[in-house]
C-alpha cells in the first residue's frame, strides 16, 4: 500500500492512520529513518517495556538464585558432552 503525508513548513508530517496501526506505533513511541538511494524507510523502536508480556508464561517465578543454577548446570552438561 502507499500512503501520503504532507511536510508543513518546519519539517514536521503527521504518520497516516493506517500506517500507525500497521506498524502498532502509539503516541511516545520512538521511529529510525533508513535512507537509501533517496528511497526512506521507517521502523518502529520498540522499548524493552513494550515488550513485556509478549511471550506467554504460565508457570511460577523463578529466583535469581534457581537461575543461576540452572545455568551453571546447563553449562556443566555441554562441558561433559
Amino acid at each position: 500500500m502507499i500512503y501520503e503525508s504532507l511536510i508543513d513548513a518546519r519539517g514536521r508530517t503527521t504518520i497516516p492512520k493506517a500506517v500507525r496501526q500497521a506498524l502498532d506505533l502509539r503516541g511516545g513511541d520512538r521511529i529510525r529513518y533508513m535512507v537509501e538511494d533517496r528511497e526512506a524507510r521507517i521502523r518502529p523502536q520498540r522499548s524493552v517495556a513494550r515488550l513485556l508480556g509478549i511471550v506467554p508464561h504460565d508457570g511460577c517465578a523463578v529466583s535469581l538464585e534457581d537461575m543461576d543454577q540452572a545455568v551453571a548446570a546447563g553449562a556443566l552438561r555441554r562441558c561433559l558432552r
